[in-house]
């Protein structure tokens, strides 16, 4: 089952993230994230993160992200 991480392409962390999800063969579900329209501050994504941050990766009831 493939975990789902919210990015931003431009992201130097998101794009380790996506790297190192590739290296170890981890299946993901990418999920881009516009943080310019304000994406990362809508509840359903809030509920999620509260730090609003990307990367964000939640793999059924973990969710972890970048401080």
């Amino acid at each position: 089952m493939p975990v789902d991480l919210y990015y931003l392409l431009m992201s130097f962390p998101c794009r380790a993230s996506m790297l190192t999800a590739k290296a170890v063969n981890l299946e993901v579900n990418l999920k881009k994230l516009d943080i310019f329209s304000g994406e990362q501050m809508k509840p359903e994504f809030l509920a999620l993160n509260p730090q609003h941050c990307v990367p964000t990766l939640v793999d059924g009831d973990l969710t972890l992200w970048e401080r």
